[in-house]
């Protein structure tokens, strides 16, 4: 779902101005997720990007997932402006 689209902030419960800041998704059990844990989300739905789901599994795997994820949110550039505040 586009991030400017009517609902986005109802639907991830955040504030216009934080959806944005970082990749959201609702999995199809309905669990909401966010950042490194929603990429990882995602590969698990891809079947040719499950075995990544596996190494998430590793001691501290997610920690370093997470930090690296905020790292690169970070330093993004949103390229269209959106109704939520402008591009980044």
């Amino acid at each position: 779902m586009p991030l400017q689209r009517d609902g986005v902030t109802d639907l991830f419960r955040v504030a216009a101005d934080e959806v944005a800041g970082q990749l959201r998704m609702v999995t199809p059990s309905g669990t909401r997720v966010s950042g490194a844990d929603a990429l990882l989300a995602i590969c698990h739905e891809l079947p040719a990007l499950r075995p990544l789901t596996l190494l998430a599994r590793l001691p501290g795997a997610m920690a370093v997932a997470r930090a690296a994820y905020r790292r690169v949110a970070r330093a993004r550039r949103c390229a269209l402006p959106s109704r939520h505040g402008g591009g980044r």
